[in-house]
């Protein structure tokens, strides 16, 4: 299985960029966003695609991009990206897991406040950050291919995420429902780059539907 970064492009927002995740979705990096490798749009079409691959999104704006155009062309839709050295396609089909840096847009730069640190979500940054993040899980479609989605807590800063289960209980209970609903099938949600076990066993009790990933 393939994966790959899906974000908006630097210099033409209204186009998504697509790189290959060369460090790899599970390890602890923390420029595989800013210095992916991009790959030419004719390996994607001959060896990637052909399984289906982890897609990951570190930005609410990318999500909402990729649900509009999957809203609007169906599960077996696709759409050109751009990658810097030529174009490539992302086959909807093709999405089996979706991992969502939920945290990942908070930088070294943002000034969280100590409520916001300490696991609250009403601060400056935070509030904003899931309002947008609601708006883009509300984007993506009933029926697709997502078999899993991933909610990837990693934070450059030393945030305690707490009150964060709101967003992901909301968005992942939206999902399961309307994929139940639509599809007839159940998603399975994780959640990674927890700090310890326990913080990502608390984090996965309160998402909805199987936990293990061979349930699907």
């Amino acid at each position: 299985m393939s994966n790959f970064i899906l974000k908006t492009h630097p210099k033409r927002p209204q186009e998504l960029l697509l790189a290959l995740d060369t460090y790899g979705a599970g390890k602890e990096v923390s420029n595989s966003v800013t210095d992916p490798q991009p790959i030419a749009g004719s390996r994607v079409a001959q060896d990637c695609w052909q399984l289906p691959g982890l897609i990951i999104i570190d930005d609410p704006t990318a999500l909402k991009m990729l649900g509009e155009k999957m809203s609007h062309d169906g599960v077996d839709g696709s759409i050109t990206l751009s990658t810097d050295q030529d174009e490539s396609i992302l086959r909807f089909a093709s999405m089996a897991i979706l991992e969502v840096g939920i945290l990942a847009p908070i930088t070294l730069e943002d000034e969280l406040t100590l409520e916001e640190l300490n696991g609250g979500i009403d601060g400056p940054v935070l509030s904003s950050l899931t309002k947008s993040w609601r708006e883009a899980f509300r984007s993506l479609p009933e029926k697709h291919a997502i078999q899993c989605v991933r909610f990837n807590m990693r934070c450059q800063q030393t945030h305690e995420p707490r009150y964060i289960v709101r967003l992901l209980q909301e968005v992942s209970t939206g999902m399961y429902m309307k994929a139940k609903r639509a599809m007839g099938r159940k998603l399975v949600f994780e959640a990674t780059g927890c700090k310890n076990d326990a913080k990502k066993r608390w984090l996965e009790a309160s998402l909805p539907g199987a936990k293990d990933k061979q349930s699907i």
